[in-house]
């Protein structure tokens, strides 16, 4: 016993020396549930008298009690134990008589392990392994681990459930799922089990190799609404692994109604249809239209189609702008087919554009008086319609009396339908269209009309021009036409002009009767005189006089006027002339008079004058001559006879005394005979001095000064200066003009806190800013002063409450609540103002009660004792239209139990609060939704308390002693 205490010691001291000793663990594979058997063996060069090893079982493995055994090749008398504690196999061997192991390698024992299911491959340690000596030293030692794999397959799906949602019956929906092997041998998957036939999968089987994936295919094809739950079994053989998939799906039948689109002209009528898709057996229906006010209902034309009817009975009418229409059947038929055209209504056009058709309170009744609806749609109206766009004013201009002016007027289309102007009419009749008509315009196009000004008088004339078209919206356009009219009358000059005297005429071309003409004549006074005497009247003078006034030394103040008032003769002409009387002999030049302060006047004094030219010019030649021939005395002759210039010396020789005549030529014409007097034999005769004459034209900045050959002017005007140069005299003659200084004034309104680039400075601020530019045309200053106003940007939140649907001032129809929208336009300063849309939506209540009774009927205060279709008017706490329409069959009195079920009933219907049944025998009351939910339940009351429900429409099924009876109510 002693030598067995002192074992663990011996296997606990630890002693480092170098030694190659090394315990390994062997390999070993098989199925779950199979017994492996293991080996530990040692390599030792020491002589090891015990060891101890620890071998872990990873919890997939169980020890076989009493498997451990010394190898008998290797054992000295030696002995072993093996346990297993904390999942762990604890095996110790020894010598009482601390004997070595014999040989230095081979197994040194076994054992047995039972595996267990889950697959894999598991690395197993040898753990505080120790060999020790006789003395209980530890000897240096080397572990190699062993491995051991459990064969089998294991299955892992890719979820856990599958949900096919919210689906249509009678269609087929697809998922997947996808089966892993994630074991050590082949997984064989032999098929999917699920208790429900209206499911189906592919494929039918599957091997999967470990560590591969098989996809399944898993389709639906449901044909019973309401939802399902299902549990599907993937069949496998595999021993562990999750192989059950949970199946959701919410089928339902589609019932679904909505109107289809349409498109015509503006002012046409069109069929609205109502196509129902459904699969349930639906007996009628009920449904409302909020229909924009381009639409107008046709009284009577809401039908059933005849190919889905069974003596259906159509009812439809008009409430504010809501179109109810309702279909039932008092002997419960379905309506025939399952999609297609249900119904139909019929609206007029009015206007342009696109409208929404949304279906309100809507409601399909099926075999059972349930709200079989699935889901509604919206349709649209499209009206097609011209859209006249032109100007609202025309300018004719001015024009004379004596022309017929013809102005172009721009017609566009910008609609979607031809634009038809069949009639243009004028308040005044001496405006007129040459056009014919009618014009047709086709989308997006323009045409042009061209109006015409006949009247012959002067003034100002305007009209309204009215344009008929079949655009909706401006079936009557008003333009304001307008035309300025004048009578001509033209003033000029005319110039004839010889190498002496220069005439100038005063030409009038006049339409208008006129007496008097006045005018300020300026000429060329250095070379030409002028008296008042020189201007004459013309043969068109009836009694004028011409009045004439010296103001300065070039420029006279003339008046042709009659004393009596008379007109001047005829309509074109002169009316007078001035003769100009050049100062010596003229040079080589251009000459110019002007006239200015021009007046025409008729008998009543108006100055009538409408064109005028205000300057005349005409030109004078070198004048040169010849003198040729001797006519009375051949001793005169010249030296070198020829053509020569004014000015030129000639020398011309003759006996003193004696008159020599020669023929003068002037620009070879024959002129004069010239008659000289010779004082000498031989005599020098130069006849005049040669003057030239050049016209400056020049101008300056008002507020400065130009010079002038020396003299600073700071005055427009004409001015002469002498340059004298031996036999030649030059004048020059300036016409000086003074540029003025431009002062313009600028108007700018800019908004939304902006800032104006004004010559690359940015206001921010209101107010008057000047600055000094350069006019492009003159060189000189430009004064622009700006007047700068700035606005600011404004916003506003528009508050409405409307019944069903409204339509914004941004075009959109809001059928909810919103407090988000926001629309942009221009406030009175021109700036953006920011507008914030908020909504209140309260809903139109629309209901219908089919209903039956024994004898009689109370509602809503009224008996009724006869069978009929009732409509009940009236409006919500909120202010919108409530309408109720009772499908009533009266019956007559009787004693059955049936009969007096039947006469059940109750009052108010509609209410917003309690209802009161008219027996007091109600056991129970279920009050389901329009979607056939539960939504409370009353037991034994004959009143009941509806106010905590939403508005809306309910079934109450309502259960006596005699049975059970549906009954409808609506929650105003």
């Amino acid at each position: 016993m002693k030598k067995l205490l002192i074992l663990p010691m011996l296997l606990m001291m630890a002693l480092a020396s170098r030694a190659d000793n090394v315990m390994t663990l062997s390999t070993a594979q098989g199925h779950t549930s199979d017994t492996l058997s293991f080996t530990l063996s040692l390599s030792n060069t020491d002589s090891p008298v015990a060891m101890q090893a620890m071998i872990p079982l990873h919890g997939q493995f169980r020890y076989v009690n009493s498997s451990c055994v010394l190898s008998s090749s290797r054992s000295n008398g030696h002995s072993v134990t093996a346990s297993v504690l904390n999942d762990t196999l604890r095996i110790y061997s020894y010598s009482l008589s601390l004997q070595s192991y014999r040989g230095n390698s081979g197994d040194l024992l076994s054992f047995r392990l039972v595996v267990g299911k889950e697959p894999g491959t598991y690395y197993i340690p040898i753990c505080n392994a120790i060999i020790s000596t006789a003395s209980g030293t530890a000897l240096p030692l080397q572990t190699m681990a062993g491995s051991a794999t459990i064969l089998a397959p294991k299955v892992s799906i890719s979820t856990s459930s599958i949900d096919y949602g919210h689906i249509p019956i009678l269609s087929s929906y697809t998922r997947t799922v996808s089966v892993s092997n994630i074991g050590t041998e082949p997984l064989n998957v032999t098929g999917i089990t699920i208790d429900d036939n209206t499911f189906s999968y592919s494929p039918a089987h599957a091997v999967v190799q470990p560590g591969n994936s098989q996809t399944f295919t898993i389709v639906y094809n449901p044909i019973y609404k309401g939802s399902i739950a299902r549990n599907m079994v993937i069949n496998t053989n595999a021993k562990v692994g999750d192989s059950v998939v949970r199946v959701l799906a919410d089928p339902y039948a589609v019932n679904e109604l909505r109107p289809l689109n349409v498109t015509g002209y503006t002012d046409s009528i069109v069929h609205v249809e109502l196509r129902m898709n459904n699969m349930d057996s639906i007996v009628g229906l009920q449904t409302s239209i909020k229909l924009p006010s381009a639409l107008t209902y046709i009284p009577g034309s809401f039908v059933v189609d005849s190919q889905r009817s069974q003596n259906h009975i159509a009812s439809a009418g008009m409430l504010g702008d809501t179109l109810t229409m309702i279909i039932a059947n008092t002997q419960n038929k379905p309506l025939n087919g399952g999609d297609g055209v249900v119904a139909q209504f019929d609206v007029q056009l009015h206007g342009y554009g696109s409208f929404n058709l949304n279906l309100l309170n809507t409601v399909l009744v099926d075999t059972v008086e349930s709200n079989a609806l699935s889901a509604v749609y919206s349709g649209r109206v499209t009206i097609q319609s011209p859209s006249i766009n032109c100007s609202t004013t025309v300018s004719m201009g001015n024009s004379p009396v004596t022309e017929l002016p013809i102005t172009p007027y721009v017609v566009r289309n910008t609609g979607n339908a031809p634009l038809i102007i069949d009639r243009v009419l004028f308040m005044n009749p001496s405006f007129e269209l040459i056009d014919s008509l009618p014009i047709t315009i086709n989308s997006s196009q323009r045409d042009t009309l061209h109006i015409r000004y006949t009247g012959t008088l002067e003034g100002n004339y305007s009209t309204t021009m009215q344009i008929y078209s079949n655009d909706p919206y401006n079936e009557l356009k008003n333009v304001t036409v307008s035309c300025d009219r004048y009578e001509p009358n033209a003033f000029y000059m005319q110039t004839d002009s010889t190498y002496n005297d220069a005439n100038v005429y005063f030409i009038l071309d006049n339409y208008s009767d006129i007496t008097a003409v006045q005018m300020d004549f300026t000429y060329p006074h250095r070379h030409y005189t002028v008296e008042a005497t020189d201007f004459v009247m013309s043969n068109r003078a009836a009694g004028h006089i011409a009045s004439a006034a010296r103001l300065n030394d070039s420029t006279f103040r003339v008046l042709f006027l009659s004393m009596q008032n008379n007109r001047f003769i005829g309509d074109s002409g002169a009316v007078g002339h001035v003769v100009l009387h050049p100062i010596g002999i003229l040079p080589d030049s251009v000459y110019f008079a002007s006239i200015t302060n021009v007046l025409v006047a008729d008998q009543d004094g108006t100055n009538k004058l409408t064109s005028l030219t205000n300057t005349t010019q005409w030109n004078t030649y070198i004048q040169t001559f010849s003198l040729s021939g001797n006519t009375n005395n051949s001793r005169c002759s010249i030296d070198g006879m020829g053509i020569y210039r004014y000015g030129e010396t000639i020398t011309i020789s003759a006996v003193a005394g004696q008159n020599c005549e020669f023929l003068h030529w002037e620009n070879g014409e024959t002129s004069v005979v010239r008659t000289l007097q010779l004082t000498s034999d031989t005599t020098v005769y130069a006849y005049f001095l040669q003057r030239d004459t050049i016209l400056l034209n020049a101008s300056f900045c008002q507020g400065t000064e130009y010079n002038f050959y020396g003299t600073t002017l700071n005055q427009a005007g004409l001015y002469t200066h002498d340059v004298i140069n031996g036999s030649f005299d030059t004048t020059y003659i300036l016409s000086l003009q003074m540029n003025n200084i431009l002062y313009d004034t600028i108007e700018r309104v800019i908004g939304n806190n902006g800032s104006y680039n004004f010559n690359g400075t940015y206001l921010t601020e209101t107010g008057y800013y000047n600055d000094t530019l350069q006019s492009v045309v003159t060189g000189c200053d430009s004064i622009v002063t700006l007047n700068l106003t700035i606005n600011n940007s404004t916003t506003g939140i528009d508050v409405v409450t409307a019944c069903d649907s409204f339509t914004w001032i941004d075009g959109i129809t809001y059928t909810e609540n919103n407090n988000t929208a926001t629309y942009i336009t221009t406030n009175a300063a021109g700036c953006d103002s920011v507008i914030t849309l908020n909504l209140t939506i309260n809903y139109t209540v629309n209901d219908t009660i089919i209903d039956t009774a024994i004898n009689e009927y109370v509602w809503n205060g009224t008996t009724y004792t006869e069978s009929g279709t009732y409509q009940y008017i009236g409006t919500t706490t909120e202010g919108c239209d409530s309408v109720v329409t009772l499908i009533l069959t009266i019956r007559p009195i009787g004693i059955s139990e049936a009969d007096v079920l039947e006469s059940l009933t109750f009052y108010p219907n509609p209410t917003s609060g309690t209802i009161t049944f008219n027996s007091t025998d109600i056991r129970k009351v279920e009050v389901m939704d329009a979607m056939g939910r539960m939504v409370a339940v009353y037991n034994d009351s004959y009143i009941i308390d509806l106010s905590k429900l939403s508005k809306g429409y309910y079934t109450l099924r309502v259960t006596t002693n005699r049975g059970v009876v549906i009954r409808k109510v609506v929650r105003n």
